[in-house]
């Protein structure tokens, strides 16, 4: 997925900031089970981001977490759009598709 670069690097430095190693992991994760890193995966799979998170941690709150405070939060914010988290997250739950439409819209603006 091509898309706003700014916005990509933004959440990739929040990650690295926050958790490098955990940024390292689960990129290398990412790339290898669906040929594209954890950001790109946000947008066109989360489930499979959510599984591959599930992997690395099987504690439902630290999956949780991270999906939401490490990728989700940091991307909001750099698209002007902070505090759509919990409404994001609800929307993941109940209709995935269109999670993933909100998120490309964001990312490729």
């Amino acid at each position: 997925m091509t898309g706003n670069s700014r916005l990509k690097e933004a959440v990739r430095n929040s990650i690295k900031s926050k958790a490098m190693g955990l940024h390292m992991a689960l990129n290398t994760l990412c790339i290898k089970e669906a040929e594209m890193d954890c950001i790109d995966l946000l947008a066109e799979d989360p489930l499979k981001l959510l599984e591959l998170i599930s992997r690395l941690y099987q504690s439902e709150h630290a999956v949780t977490y991270i999906f939401c405070e490490l990728l989700l939060k940091p991307l909001l914010s750099a698209a002007g759009q902070s505090g759509r988290e919990e409404e994001l997250m609800n929307l993941l739950s109940s209709d995935p598709e269109k999670f993933k439409a909100v998120i490309r819209k964001l990312l490729c603006k």
